[in-house]
């Protein structure tokens, strides 16, 4: 049965190096990982059909719920419900990992915790019913966190300097980047708290420093992390 590690923390923070790191170290003590875009172009077509299938029909069950968004955080746009229709189907693609003995683990850089961010962050509103439903079901289903946590002005300087960035921040310099971040930080310190609440299996690291200076240390204390709660 596989189990599944996601990344969460600001953008810029260094999620998506550092998911290729603890890749590359799982590897070389030949466990069985893969990547989830690796291990999604394997799925069949019709199982991808199923499970937005079963998204749709959770979405359904859950009515009341998605509708009472909207009175708990204010507002309810075509943006909420797509990110609120991909959060349903990821959170259903989690049966179908769990029950592949292929693998030992399926790593994830930003999936259905980050989502949930991004949801709360564009709303300026965390939906609490909503987040203590997905949670408990994540930690139901063997799914653990590692969360890569950098300063404002260290993430803002990544991300200006990528060739392609957050379509967010696209074109923006630092200034501009650190000033669209700034309102995230604390919404993120606040997310952060309530998904170390409700799932004590979070891994934390400070990623301040560049990725490739301290990767090892950072895939040691990930792989320390992970033979405690899951290998």
């Amino acid at each position: 049965m596989a189990k599944v590690v996601e990344f969460f923390g600001l953008p810029g923070a260094g999620k998506t190096t550092l998911c290729g790191y603890l890749i590359d170290s799982l590897l070389e003590r030949n466990i069985k990982v893969i990547s989830y875009l690796d291990y999604r172009r394997k799925l069949p077509k019709y199982i991808v059909a199923l499970v937005r299938i079963k998204a749709i029909a959770q979405m359904l069950k859950d009515f009341r719920l998605i509708i009472g968004y909207k009175k708990r955080t204010g507002g309810l746009t075509i943006d909420s419900l797509k990110r609120l229709s991909v959060i349903y189907q990821r959170i259903n693609f989690i049966d179908h990992f769990t029950g592949d003995d292929t693998y030992d683990l399926i790593v994830i850089d930003q999936w259905i915790v980050q989502e949930l961010w991004s949801l709360s962050a564009n709303e300026q509103s965390i939906d609490k019913l909503l987040f203590a439903k997905t949670i408990e079901k994540l930690a139901d289903s063997s799914v653990f966190f590692v969360f890569c946590d950098a300063g404002i002005d260290i993430c803002a300087a990544r991300i200006a300097d990528r060739l392609h960035g957050a379509s967010r921040f696209e074109g923006d310099d630092i200034a501009e980047v650190g000033e669209k971040l700034s309102p995230l930080v604390l919404n993120m310190a606040n997310f952060h708290s309530m998904v170390t609440d409700k799932c004590p299996t979070v891994c934390y690291l400070n990623t301040d420093k560049p990725a490739h200076e301290n990767a090892q240390d950072l895939s040691q204390k990930i792989l320390t992390f992970l033979q405690s709660n899951l290998l």
